[in-house]
């Protein structure tokens, strides 16, 4: 074959790798590898690897070489087709988190607008703690929504958000310190959901009752959290420096609906609570969550 009609073989970009190659034998490379792009004489475009090796012995005198040519065409095409799969289903997948979070925020305006008819402050508190649940959840189809991984998000950015609108809600971004110590993780979907409940429930219950307006307080009103990564566990820690709990107060035995909850959840993911409170010390809830476990 005369060299100036290998250009019919390839296109523009292929035939400048293919000169590469002819290079790399002209100055002796005793091994080359490259892939490129074929035209065969009925215009079908091939996927071709060309390897150019020269046997042992012959080093030097170039006089015995071994080319071969591995026709990867059909795996190419498989490749390309499930890419092609890969972004539909992730476009799709986008479409759900984005469906999904305008489906909350739309019951949560609902909630919204009739709590404005409502009177008494223990009805009302109910409307706000449901809304505060739906937007729990909102976010993190709306962190999803917006993360090229759509099955991780970025928990850290989540949880700073989640507590920012928590203490607007109850109005204590003044008059409570928040102190966070959260280790940067992704943690997937269906965990994210759960802790984002659980963190929900507990913030919520601490701004509302660990500091009770009127009550005569030596220190600063504080909130801690943390979330940090141990081997194969999560440890999320909440608790503050408030007037704890009641007298007698068994978690397990709560008629709170916002503790019941959080005793299930922590159930579904597997963990387990530590729990303390001191009307001096405050409130302490640590719970252990294991990554091991599998969630559907």
């Amino acid at each position: 074959m005369v060299y100036k009609d290998w250009k019919f073989f390839f296109s523009q970009d292929n035939f400048k790798v293919f000169r590469r190659v002819l290079r790399k034998i002209r100055e002796k490379s005793y091994f080359y590898e490259v892939e490129v792009d074929f035209k065969v004489q009925d215009n079908t475009r091939l996927n071709i690897k060309i390897r150019w090796s020269v046997p042992p012995g012959f080093e030097s005198s170039l006089s015995s070489v071994i080319v071969t040519l591995l026709d990867f065409t059909e795996i190419k095409s498989a490749e390309r087709k499930l890419q092609l799969s890969l972004d539909e289903k992730e476009v799709m997948l986008k479409e759900i988190h984005h469906r999904v979070k305008n489906n909350l925020q739309v019951i949560s305006s609902l909630l919204s607008m009739q709590s404005d008819y409502v009177q008494d402050k223990q009805s009302l508190s109910v409307f706000i703690e449901s809304q505060n649940r739906l937007r729990t959840m909102s976010m993190i189809h709306e962190e999803l929504y917006q993360s090229e991984n759509l099955g991780k998000i970025q928990y850290s950015v989540y949880i700073e958000k989640l507590l920012n609108q928590l203490f607007q809600v109850y109005g204590k971004s003044d008059s409570v310190s928040l102190v966070t110590a959260l280790e940067s993780l992704d943690i997937t979907v269906n965990r994210a959901i759960p802790i984002g409940l659980i963190i929900n429930e507990l913030v919520s219950n601490s701004l509302k009752y660990a500091f009770p307006e009127g009550e005569s307080i030596s220190k600063k009103p504080e909130l801690r959290i943390s979330l940090s990564k141990s081997d194969e566990n999560l440890e999320l820690w909440i608790e503050d420096n408030g007037i704890g709990m009641p007298f007698g107060f068994d978690l397990e035995d709560s008629n709170s609906l916002g503790l019941k909850l959080v005793n299930i959840l922590v159930r579904q993911l597997g963990g387990k609570i530590d729990f303390s409170s001191d009307s001096k010390k405050g409130t302490r809830f640590k719970i252990h969550i294991p990554l091991s476990v599998n969630l559907i």
